[in-house]
């Protein structure tokens, strides 16, 4: 997580990208900048959109530029159950991270600031593959890790809850059978009378 000190440093960086890429106007940095500033928010990016300054998608572009690595909108995107829980959840919250995919040996993993010193190195411990960066933006990150360890649990409940409603179903199938069977003896009982 940015310090007090390095957070304007990264605000004006990361303006000054948002104008070289055509996202925003100059006026338009300085003015993110100054209400930036003058606002509790940690980080510049959640800021600016959370604020309407700005759509997510150039936000993406800019956070790729500024860490020289691929970006990704992690949000709809489907997470290898079984490489996910090679990891803590708490270790993924703390360091924003989430892994993606392991591709040609390498593990691919969206990070909020890949650049972090130490991360790589802290994530190979847990897989036995080489890390490869991509940036994504960190509340949407958190969001995705909670969802799918949130998610895990109820899946397991809605298939025993599936699983329980196809066993009713097939009891209340065999007993209208057995009714039919009942009230067809019965009709022969009455015809056999007459």
């Amino acid at each position: 997580m940015r310090t007090e000190e390095n957070k304007h440093t990264f605000a004006k960086d990361f303006a000054d990208i948002l104008v070289s890429i055509k996202a925003i106007t100059p006026q338009e940095a300085e003015n993110m900048k100054k209400a930036f500033a003058q606002s509790n928010a940690l980080l510049f990016e959640e800021f600016i959109i959370d604020e309407g300054l700005i759509e997510k998608q150039p936000v993406l572009v800019a956070l790729g530029q500024y860490y020289k690595v691929p970006f990704i909108d992690v949000i709809g995107e489907f997470f290898d159950h079984l490489l996910l829980t090679n990891f803590p959840k708490d270790f993924l919250l703390r360091n924003r991270i989430i892994p993606l995919s392991i591709d040609n040996e390498e593990l691919v993993v969206v990070a909020a600031e890949p650049t972090t010193p130490g991360l790589a190195s802290a994530i190979e411990k847990f897989s036995n593959n080489d890390v490869v960066f991509m940036v994504g933006i960190g509340r949407d990150i958190i969001d995705s890790i909670e969802e799918f360890y949130d998610k895990a649990p109820t899946e397991v409940s809605e298939d025993i809850n599936l699983r329980q409603e196809d066993v009713d179903l097939r009891q209340e199938k065999q007993l209208k059978r057995e009714e039919e069977d009942y009230e067809e003896r019965e009709d022969d009982i009455f015809r056999s009378k007459l």
